[in-house]
């Protein structure tokens, strides 16, 4: 009986050190093994610094973006904001160009001659007359208003807020007035240009002595239609108009972009507008007799 009992005990002895030996010779499969840490040299250091980095500087109206694994050089966003633009206004514009327009007005709209303007050509005019907003651009070199004007396109700088420069129908390249200089505009106003034509364009006296002939005409007309007077005031009425020409600024081209149900008061702030213009190189021009006659 005590036979059998050693051997079971040895049995068991043997069934436990079997079982140690097979669960020392299993995989380690601890789900968190420790961790081993390499310690990275200056060289690799420096070498990930230098990944961080841009390849060189970015161009004119771009910036650079980190793309998963690689630098991306891309446009500056038209949706920079304010403050940002306010950034690359300064760091991009020449210093010259912050100095005020000078005067209370534009003196002639963005036309060069008042008395020898293009004909029957439509010329954009500036409307926007708000001192100090706009860039001085008589100040700049040649180099310096192609460089401006270049960023202007490309939006890497930005008219100030509430205004834009116009465009072309493309939306790209900038309508320029007849200097040369972009011509700034207020947002939701209308863009105005105006044609000249040869017209009727009388001396202030001369148009005092058409009027009177004009007033005997109809008189005669009425009562003594048949007369040498009346056909020699007709005839001198010819020769005024023939001999009296010179281009006028008559004709006005308008756009803008209408929010819907608004149409009657973007057309009366057009009338409006086109109207103090009007008068106003009609003035300037010495011809201000002759508003009521057009």
């Amino acid at each position: 009986m005590r036979k059998k009992m050693y051997w079971g005990i040895a049995s068991l002895i043997l069934m436990i050190g079997v079982m140690g030996v097979y669960f020392m010779l299993q995989p380690d499969t601890d789900p968190e093994p420790k961790k081993k840490f390499i310690v990275p040299s200056e060289a690799d250091l420096e070498k990930a610094r230098e990944a961080k980095k841009p390849p060189r500087e970015a161009k004119d109206g771009f910036t650079w973006e980190w793309h998963a694994d690689h630098w991306h050089e891309v446009p500056i966003s038209i949706s920079t904001d304010v403050s940002k633009a306010d950034t690359l206004v300064n760091r991009e514009m020449p210093k010259s160009i912050h100095k005020k327009r000078l005067g209370t007005s534009i003196p002639n709209f963005g036309l060069v001659e008042l008395e020898n303007p293009k004909l029957k050509h439509p010329i954009p005019l500036r409307t926007t007359n708000v001192e100090g907003i706009d860039i001085d651009w008589k100040s700049l070199s040649p180099v310096e208003l192609t460089d401006t004007i270049a960023k202007l396109e490309r939006k890497a700088i930005f008219a100030p807020d509430g205004y834009h420069y116009r465009r072309r129908l493309d939306g790209m390249k900038l309508v320029l007035d007849e200097n040369g200089y972009p011509i700034i505009h207020k947002d939701g106003e209308p863009h105005i240009s105006v044609i000249w034509t040869m017209r009727f364009r009388p001396p202030q006296e001369i148009f005092e002595e058409y009027q009177q002939l004009l007033s005997r005409r109809y008189r005669l007309t009425v009562d003594m239609p048949e007369s040498a007077e009346l056909v020699n005031i007709r005839a001198k009425l010819t020769e005024i108009k023939s001999t009296y020409v010179g281009p006028l600024p008559l004709t006005y081209n308008s756009s803008y972009a209408v929010p819907e149900g608004e149409l009657e008061l973007y057309e009366r702030r057009q009338d409006q507008m086109i109207a103090h213009v009007k008068n106003e190189l009609f003035k300037q021009l010495g011809f201000e007799y002759l508003l009521e006659y057009y």
